[in-house]
């Protein structure tokens, strides 16, 4: 369908498909005249087909918004050199109502190549002031927008001539665009990229935009109108249920099932997220000026605090040693994850996402490789930043509870992961439904304290490498933590041998009898 009476355009959805593999493709066909224009490799396809490389179904769809954008940008140069070469109008365009019956890519097609008949044609079928309705909608699924039809600016907003003139140079840029841009500057890993990703998608939904509008696009107004409903919004943007309902919608659904909202320090973190991409794009020329500057949340010292984990408690350590999963034979991923947390302050997800071949002898020291390669150099697990890569030599505690015993019967049973009843689903981390039964057993561990988490065994490896005479340096180098924070101190210097860091990790001692430690092993 193309623009109905009411303004709105009715673009059918991307065509996202899976092959005879099982895997996700998307394609997108091309107007029959425009296909001798298409730019190599695409010269003469009737289709512009594309793998999104998974299985996974909500990955695939997270992928999709960018080869979406790619394969119209496609589209946009072939349109311009059709149009230098014959007129792009059917004979009937001169009939305004022409476009009610073309493709949201046709309408793209003749936005690229012949604005002025686009412009009759859209106010032929659209009243003056649902503009901003069709702008919103257009660049939510994806089209490209031009000057012809302009989102109202509020006259204190409006900007200077000069700034009017860089921003329609720049306004080509999309938002996607913007955020590729800075994540290759800030050498962003996957993880922060998707958080990016993720929280912008949140914006575009409450302003009707989409990941491939243009960032200059994005209005103050639509910033601010964000952030209030950011402030209803549940806090467990993880729940399908509420993930389904319209943005507008889920702070009703919070008040009738009386779930927690987000937190201030969470929307702060959402708003510094825009925040950052628009000020990058302000500072590189691509908008005029940074429509969310100023737009933030006053979180107070004590709310900071209670938005702060905190490390187990001796206390803490034996109610969670009291659980039945350290009594069982053998131990599998709902043991092992605690005490490998504890004696290597690792992040949840770096420990379940562990391949067999990441324990390893390095020096002749037992070691957890974490990296996001595999033997064969293929990316396969997701780290936080540069610094999570690193080697963690295994504390002797670890050994003496069987630990390279179980790597060993992994190995004789074939299994690739070290521990296998961990999966990745629907595209979430692997750690994601033991993170969600570890947090169900608070009220049998009788931890109160929210700030209370798995986190919590990193907190308390900083403190037990405190107490074991462990330099600060050395111990963020076993954390995974940048350096920076060290000033000048943490520049210099290659660090600590393997051995050496052995010796160091292995002064550390925990204050509670863990169960299991009168079993040796040979290593």
């Amino acid at each position: 369908m193309g623009i109905q009476k009411q303004g709105y355009l009715m673009a059918r959805r991307p065509l996202m498909s899976q092959n005879r593999h099982g895997t996700y493709i998307y394609r997108k066909v091309v107007p029959q005249h425009l296909r001798p224009f298409l730019p190599a490799p695409y010269t003469g396809k009737r289709e512009l087909i594309k793998s999104l490389e998974t299985k996974d179904k909500r990955i695939a769809e997270k992928r999709m918004p960018a080869v979406e954008a790619t394969f119209l940008k496609v589209l946009e140069q072939a349109a311009l050199a059709h149009a230098t070469q014959a007129p792009n109008v059917a004979a009937d365009s001169n009939d305004p109502g022409h476009i009610c019956s073309a493709t949201p890519e046709e309408i793209a097609v003749q936005m690229a190549a012949n604005d002025a008949y686009v412009e009759k044609a859209l106010a032929a079928v659209i009243p003056a002031d649902d503009f901003p309705t069709f702008y919103r909608t257009l660049g939510r699924f994806g089209l490209p927008v031009h000057s012809f039809v302009p989102f109202p600016t509020p006259d204190h907003e409006k900007t200077t001539p000069d700034a009017t003139a860089v921003s329609s140079s720049g306004s080509g840029a999309s938002i996607n665009d913007v955020i590729g841009k800075y994540s290759l500057e800030a050498k962003a890993n996957e993880q922060t990229v998707e958080g990016i990703r993720r929280d912008w998608q949140m914006l575009c939904d409450v302003a009707g935009l989409s990941l491939a509008s243009p960032i200059s696009a994005v209005t103050r107004k639509m910033v601010r109108d964000f952030k209030e409903i950011l402030f209803t919004h549940p806090a467990n943007t993880r729940v399908k249920e509420v993930m389904k309902l319209p943005i507008r919608e889920r702070g009703a659904y919070a008040v009738k099932k009386g779930v927690p909202t987000l937190s201030k320090g969470s929307i702060s973190l959402k708003l510094g997220k825009i925040q950052s991409i628009c000020a990058f794009a302000a500072n590189e020329g691509i908008i005029p000026e940074n429509p969310a500057q100023g737009v933030s949340v006053k979180v107070s010292e004590e709310e900071k605090s209670l938005g702060k984990g905190v490390a187990y408690s001796a206390d803490d350590l034996k109610a969670i040693f009291s659980h039945p999963v350290f009594a069982q034979e053998p131990w599998d991923h709902k043991a092992w994850l605690p005490i490998l947390a504890l004696y290597t302050g690792a992040r949840l997800e770096e420990l379940a996402a562990l391949l067999l071949t990441d324990v390893k002898k390095d020096e002749g020291v037992w070691v957890l490789d974490l990296s996001p390669f595999d033997d064969s150099g293929k990316v396969v697990k997701r780290i936080k930043n540069y610094h999570s890569r690193r080697a963690i030599p295994i504390h002797k505690d670890v050994i003496s509870l069987g630990f390279i015993q179980y790597i060993r019967e992994r190995k004789a049973a074939n299994d690739r992961q070290l521990f296998p009843l961990l999966k990745e689903v629907n595209g979430e981390r692997v750690s994601e439904e033991f993170s969600n039964w570890w947090s169900d057993q608070r009220s049998v561990f009788g931890i109160t304290d929210k700030r209370k988490k798995f986190h919590s065994f990193r907190h308390l490896f900083a403190d037990l490498a405190d107490r074991a005479g462990i330099s600060l340096k050395t111990a963020f180098r076993l954390s995974g933590h940048s350096l920076n924070g060290l000033g000048q101190g943490g520049r210099y210097g290659n660090g600590l041998s393997i051995p050496e860091m052995a010796e160091a990790v292995n002064r550390i001692v925990v204050p509670v009898a863990v169960p299991g430690l009168e079993k040796e092993v040979s290593a």
